[in-house]
């Protein structure tokens, strides 16, 4: 993100029509999701120690990122990874057993 920054506003207040997931009885209307350049297992840390809940740790998955989800104090739920091994359309394909589609396999 560099000098960049993510600001979620919350909770709702008169006039402002937005609710938290904790006003919902849980119901999450969005994901964040962010892809960091490095890092992940010390940011994931350093989320727990401000009371984020850690939903998944830090893990590799088949495509090749690392990630971690997580939830804020009012239940909306981030992501974040980090590139990990870059793999092949058919690399991926093997590893999940899905088959990936690329731009152009229309």
């Amino acid at each position: 993100m560099g000098n960049g920054a993510i600001y979620v506003v919350g909770p709702s207040s008169s006039g402002h029509a937005g609710a938290s997931p904790l006003q919902t009885g849980g119901l999450n209307t969005q994901h964040i999701h962010l892809n960091l350049t490095g890092g992940l297992d010390a940011h994931c840390e350093r989320a727990r120690a401000a009371g984020a809940h850690i939903l998944r740790e830090p893990a590799d998955q088949p495509y090749g990122d690392r990630v971690y989800t997580c939830s804020d104090i009012e239940d909306h739920h981030w992501s974040f990874s980090e590139p990990g091994v870059v793999m092949t359309p058919e690399q991926m394909a093997e590893a999940t057993g899905r088959h990936i589609e690329t731009p152009g396999d229309g």
